[in-house]
């Protein structure tokens, strides 16, 4: 009885000891699990600039009202002070005397607003017309922009009326530019036959000039045709710096 019990005593310590010990196999498989790692997700970088405007998209360079005023404008307020740089990119022509140009190349937003301005300078360049540029304002790595076109100062007009008579007679003449200029500018006038004149009569001489002022875009001059003998055609020249129209007089034999 006594060595039963003591063989049943072995066995259930033998039991004990089996389960208390992992498979290698077990040991293994919990090695080989694999480790994964939590990614960090993409880091959000928040941005500020929304955009630039400005007050006219187009405009006449070397005129009274030529110039442009733009705004930056930021997707919110800005939480501390902050520095725009500020750059004109296109056909600015600085060999030929700048086309447009920035006051001003750095900006600041102050705290708490959403928004500032600046200027922008454009001049009249003789040949060109219709010439687009871009402004562009950046903040860090942010960027935005905004076109305008600059139109040089010129004539759009040059009228004499009327443009035919028998000699001698007076004709009235207009000439327009595009918008009055910031500075004054002289259109001379020239003619190339001496039966037609500028003036008055009696006072009358082949050449004049009519000056622009920052008032005005249009000036009137006067022509006076003599008596001719048979018909012919006078030709009259416009000049504003290198831009020249002409117009053409007929004057007739009096019956």
């Amino acid at each position: 009885m006594k060595r039963i019990t003591l063989v049943a005593i072995t066995v259930v310590a033998l039991i004990a000891v089996a389960i208390s010990i992992p498979s290698r196999n077990t040991a293994t498989a919990a090695t080989l699990q694999p480790q994964i790692k939590s990614k960090p997700g993409p880091e959000l970088k928040l941005r500020w600039l929304s955009g630039v405007t400005l007050n006219k998209l187009t405009t006449v360079g070397g005129s009274v009202d030529g110039d442009i005023t733009g705004t930056v404008h930021l997707m919110r307020a800005a939480l501390s002070n902050l520095t725009i740089s500020l750059v004109l990119e296109g056909h600015i022509f600085p060999e030929a005397g700048a086309l447009a140009n920035l006051p001003v190349s750095v900006i600041t937003i102050s705290a708490g607003r959403d928004r500032a301005t600046f200027r922008i300078r454009t001049f009249s360049l003789q040949g060109f017309s219709g010439t687009t540029c871009t402004v562009r304002a950046r903040y860090d790595d942010e960027s935005v922009s905004a076109n305008f076109t600059v139109d040089s100062l010129r004539m759009v007009s040059c009228n004499i009326l009327p443009t035919a008579g028998f000699g001698p007679f007076t004709a009235n003449g207009t000439i327009t530019l595009n918008a009055p200029p910031a500075a004054n500018q002289t259109v001379t006038l020239t003619s190339n036959n001496p039966v037609v004149r500028f003036g008055t009569v009696g006072n009358a001489q082949t050449s004049t000039s009519v000056t622009f002022t920052s008032t005005n875009n249009l000036r009137t001059f006067q022509v006076v045709a003599s008596a001719v003998s048979q018909p012919t055609t006078v030709t009259i020249t416009a000049r504003l710096g290198a831009q020249t129209l002409t117009r053409q007089i007929i004057v007739r034999p009096a019956i």
